[in-house]
């Protein structure tokens, strides 16, 4: 995981595709997530455990 998802919100930063689903999700306020582990989608839940 990029420590750039966890910048400012209005910084740019270079992400990957799932750092960078994370990173809106966490702007948009996520409060819940629930993922299946073993995805190609499970670095964006990974992601979110980071930064949590």
């Amino acid at each position: 995981m990029s420590i750039a998802i966890l910048q400012p919100a209005g910084e740019r930063v270079l992400l990957m595709g799932n750092e960078a689903i994370a990173r809106g999700a966490l702007e948009a306020g996520l409060q819940l997530m629930a993922a299946y582990p073993g995805t190609p989608a499970s670095e964006i839940c990974e992601a979110l455990i980071a930064a949590a």
